[in-house]
């Protein structure tokens, strides 16, 4: 999360005119049972929420429409409309045109915990494995100090919104150890 959403629109073909790019950004919205975010249909995406942006034109180009930061997991996409003015020319995307759409993963660091040094340090080398709520493990990993593991993208077509996941730790890095469960 924290991924600052943004979409790209080319405009070619205008002779000059000046307008506006109308932007609507949906989501999140939940991944179809596909998991693919391509997947939705119109009525789905019309279902989450919804924020407008707008971004002056003035010719052919490419523009960016920048939106929020995201703040869950799930997927987000776009719908464009460019008007050129006097003319009152139009073009439409829609979120479910194919580069419209896009996942938000969840970002899943271990960290270094104890009273002696609680920096919540990123840790490296921890071994774990991702299993759905019949205990079926579905992805296996290994932490970075310097980056998070997506677990979203170690899931075959990603992680299903409300789904019960188990994160379970199973080789400890280097110094530390796997607590035991009786």
């Amino acid at each position: 999360m924290g991924t600052v959403l943004s979409d790209d629109v080319t405009v070619a073909g205008d002779d000059g005119e000046p307008g506006v790019i109308s932007a609507t950004l949906y989501g999140p919205v939940a991944p179809p049972a596909s998991m693919s975010c391509s997947d939705l249909t119109l009525a789905q995406w019309e279902t989450g929420a919804t924020q407008n942006f707008n971004v002056d034109v003035t010719g052919n180009g490419s523009y960016t429409v920048t939106g929020p930061a995201s703040t869950s997991a799930g997927c987000y996409g776009w719908s464009d409309t460019v008007t050129l003015t006097p003319s009152g020319a139009t073009s439409s995307s829609s979120p479910t045109d194919p580069g419209e759409s896009t996942s938000v993963t969840v970002p899943v660091y271990f960290i270094k915990a104890s009273s002696a040094d609680p920096t919540d340090t990123p840790v490296a080398g921890a071994y774990f494995s991702l299993a759905n709520a019949s205990g079926t493990v579905l992805a296996t990993g290994i932490t970075s100090a310097a980056a998070p593991v997506e677990i979203d993208q170690l899931v075959a077509g990603g992680m299903a919104e409300g789904s019960t996941w188990e994160l379970i730790e199973t080789q400890a890095p280097p110094g530390f150890y796997v607590p035991r469960t009786t």
